[in-house]
């Protein structure tokens, strides 16, 4: 879109802008459609399907960095950073005095999880920023700007609409504050109105408020309790697994503030907050990009930063200071942990608290159907295909996700256990099946946790007498090599298969490695059963396995490897490729 608006000044896609783009995308090695992200819309035009204001702020940078020959991608990364050091600025300089509310809000800023999403050529840190602002001219500077906090607000919903409820929020407070003088609400309408331009650009081209809608990719219908409460608690994604402690205060200051201080601002900043997210949960894709927390939350953070910062104003002593050094530390540790772990693909996996809570305490963890499934098949893809789904631990399974039409396939592999939950899935549709709560199992060696999805991927290199497949170790996407399919393996990767007794069958492999010999385990249900080496050349290699009646978990494993790239992509690290993996009877 950038492109477009240097081009033409306008946001649509033209063949003029073919050009640059390719050039771009050669650069920094993409390789997706060039007109990804644009839709057809009533008038005939490529118009964008995402909201295009991000881009038209980006767009100076852009130019400059285009006439010096630089990459003109890290033009968003560079107006990132830039707009968060104004944003910080701002803050420091527009008050007289720097006050303890004042310094825990920048701390809180800088160090809260929008770093991860520097790197964006995407709006979060566009709105958080806006945000940051909004909040601090509305409730914590000395020199309180209503008009400011409106149009900040407003500028931050150009690329989230959602954010408007946040504008209507300081339009009413800001008319409360001038004792509800009707011209001062009309000055703040008047303000805010330019957060109409998304929707009478949408309703022009589209004859609807968003495009997303146009394209059926967001409604009010997809708008759940469910998605709500995971935006705040989610193992993998959600605000309590990075903010714990600005969370868990933010929740015990709004009786605190309502009892003891009589004041009714924080759960005026929690309502709003919730109204945030129930706003933010219209689009169709859940489980969508993110670095490692939901990118909806990222605009709701701020508000959190914002009741944390207050409590100065109810008390300010050592305890409290000390409280709040202790929240800092926890976020900025656990920001700059997900930075040093960097993985493009985190909303493809699930991490090491999910894993443990599944294997510890199923029936904690019952995700949303599509992050489940999703990262189940590490992959965006329809994760109905996938069913059923299975949490093994030490080789027992521990947890199930299915429809009705699988629990036979269950009912093989499990010996028909949690027969109460099968029958609420068959009755009910799609749900988890969970075991019961195993505190001894704390803690929990994760290199025995396994989440196995049916063999879902056709063509794939596994044949169809492998039935499961680990997909969350170490298998790559699938790949086509010559034709034919192709995946990576990292360090490890996993299949199961299910036998009806017990019988003597042939492994099948074929596969290479990727620059230089490597030694391959073939392990059996947590026994090394043989070991091979795989060349860059090729090999196929047989061998013999013993499988027991029941399901059978089949490992294989690299364990002589050079230290892995911190800053990961949205790639496994290449180190064996496989061609085909099938099971046969012995020749």
């Amino acid at each position: 879109m950038t492109i477009s608006l240097l081009n033409h000044w306008s946001p649509d896609y033209k063949p003029q802008d073919t050009e640059l783009k390719q050039k771009i995308y050669e650069k920094n090695g993409i390789t997706v459609n060039l007109t990804a992200g644009y839709i057809t819309s009533l008038k005939g035009t490529l118009e964008a399907s995402h909201l295009w204001f991000y881009s038209l702020f980006v767009l100076p940078i852009f130019w400059v960095f285009h006439l010096l020959s630089f990459n003109e991608l890290k033009a968003f990364q560079f107006f990132n950073i830039f707009l968060l050091i104004i944003t910080i600025c701002i803050i420091y300089r527009h008050d007289t005095i720097i006050k303890p509310k004042h310094f825990w809000y920048i701390a809180f800023t800088i160090s809260s999880p929008v770093l991860l999403y520097l790197h964006w050529t995407h709006t979060e840190v566009f709105s958080y920023c806006f945000v940051i602002l909004s909040l601090y001219f509305s409730f914590l500077s000395d020199k309180r700007n209503y008009y400011l906090a409106v149009l900040f607000s407003s500028l931050a919903s150009l690329q989230n609409p959602p954010i408007a409820v946040l504008s209507l929020s300081l339009i009413l407070l800001g008319w409360k504050s001038k004792f509800y003088k009707f011209r001062y609400f009309v000055y703040l309408v008047s303000i805010s109105s330019i957060s109409l331009l998304p929707y009478l650009y949408s309703f022009y081209f589209f004859h609807t408020t968003n495009p997303q809608m146009y394209i059926n990719a967001a409604s009010f219908s997809f708008i759940s309790w469910e998605r709500v409460v995971g935006l705040f608690i989610d193992l993998n994604s959600g605000i309590l697994v990075y903010l714990p402690l600005l969370l868990i205060i933010s929740i015990f200051l709004v009786p605190y503030s309502l009892v003891i201080q009589h004041d009714y601002r924080i759960l005026l900043i929690w309502m709003i907050a919730i109204a945030l997210a129930f706003a933010g949960t219209t689009t169709i894709n859940w489980n969508c990009g993110m670095m490692y927390l939901f990118r909806y939350a990222i605009w709701i953070i701020p508000l959190f930063i914002l009741i944390v910062s207050l409590i100065t104003e109810y008390n300010s002593n050592y305890l409290v200071s000390l409280i709040l050094l202790a929240t800092l530390i926890s976020t900025g540790g656990i920001t700059i942990g997900c930075l040093m772990d960097h993985r493009g693909d985190n909303y493809l996996t699930f991490n090491q608290l999910s894993k443990s809570v599944m294997v510890i305490c199923p029936a904690c963890y019952n995700p949303d159907n599509e992050i489940f499934g999703e990262r189940s098949l590490y992959t965006e893809y329809s994760y109905e295909d996938g069913f059923p789904y299975f949490v093994t631990y030490k080789n027992n399974i521990r947890k199930e996700f299915s429809d009705n039409n699988s629990i036979p396939l269950l009912d093989k592999i499990d010996n028909t256990a949690f027969i109460d939950q099968k029958k609420a899935v068959i009755q009910h549709g799609p749900g988890y099946i969970n075991g019961d709560l195993e505190i001894s199992d704390f803690p929990v060696d994760i290199n025995k946790v396994h989440i196995f999805a049916q063999n879902t991927f056709k063509p794939d290199i596994f044949d169809k007498s492998i039935q499961f497949i680990d997909y969350t170790t170490g298998w790559s996407q699938l790949k086509s090599e010559n034709g034919k399919p192709f995946r990576w393996m990292e360090n490890n990767g996993t299949f199961a298969v299910s036998s009806p007794d017990e019988r003597r069958v042939q492994l099948n492999i074929q596969a290479r490695s990727n620059s230089q010999n490597r030694t391959l385990d073939i392990i059996l249900d947590g026994k090394i059963q043989e070991k091979t080496v795989i060349t860059p050349n090729g090999v196929s290699y047989t061998q013999k396995i013993n499988l027991k009646k029941g399901l059978n978990i089949i490992q294989l494993n690299v364990h002589d490897l050079e230290k892995m790239p911190i800053w990961r992509t949205m790639e496994r690290y290449p180190i064996i490729g496989f061609n085909n993996i099938s099971i046969s009877n012995p020749i």
